[in-house]
């Protein structure tokens, strides 16, 4: 009866091990998707800023001397 109460703790210290992985790694998705949006957000305001470049909006700032 001993020996099934410490196998019973090693699988609760397993789980917790995998409960604190898992955390882990949605932690690190979240981040990444967070980094992806910021990136599309960036991407498509560089698009915005060349778009009214090439139309002659004086909203961009003069990149050619």
């Amino acid at each position: 009866m001993n020996r099934n109460a410490g196998q019973c703790r090693v699988v609760q210290i397993e789980g917790a091990a995998a409960e604190r992985n898992g955390m882990a790694l949605a932690k690190g998705a979240i981040t990444t998707l967070v980094a992806l949006l910021a990136l599309a957000a960036v991407s498509a305001a560089a698009r915005a800023d060349s778009a009214d470049w090439r139309f002659g909006s004086s909203a961009v700032p003069h990149l050619i001397a």
